[in-house]
């Protein structure tokens, strides 16, 4: 049995996986503004705004929903812009999973906010 592909028949999957990247990265992209545009509202002092854009992330399961969560658990953990929650900010911590969000839950816990979590 001899089977032959053609150079065409190569290039169709070819094309389709170029396109799907291209959207990929396209569209990461987006989100990854989101994420830097909750930052410059926090920068320019809008951070009810941030606040807004970081949840929209996280309810979107955008991404970069890891640091829109630990972004905004900094912000429950200070009590900046939103009501301070130490059992939110913990949660947030705890589900971004990222390295300085778990090092800042691993401190919550070190200070002794167990007991209020």
């Amino acid at each position: 049995m001899n089977l032959r592909i053609s150079r065409g028949a190569m290039r169709t999957p070819l094309l389709a996986v170029s396109c799907a990247l291209g959207l990929l990265i396209n569209g990461s992209g987006a989100w990854a503004q989101s994420y830097v545009s909750g930052l410059d509202a926090v920068d320019a002092g809008r951070v009810e705004e941030a606040v807004d854009i970081w949840e929209t992330i996280i309810r979107n399961d955008a991404p970069d929903r890891a640091q829109a969560e630990y972004a905004l658990a900094l912000l429950y953990e200070t009590g900046r812009a939103v009501p301070w929650d130490e059992a939110k900010a913990a949660a947030l911590y705890a589900s971004s999973g990222l390295p300085e969000a778990l090092t800042n839950l691993g401190l919550m816990y070190a200070e002794g906010a167990r007991g209020r979590l």
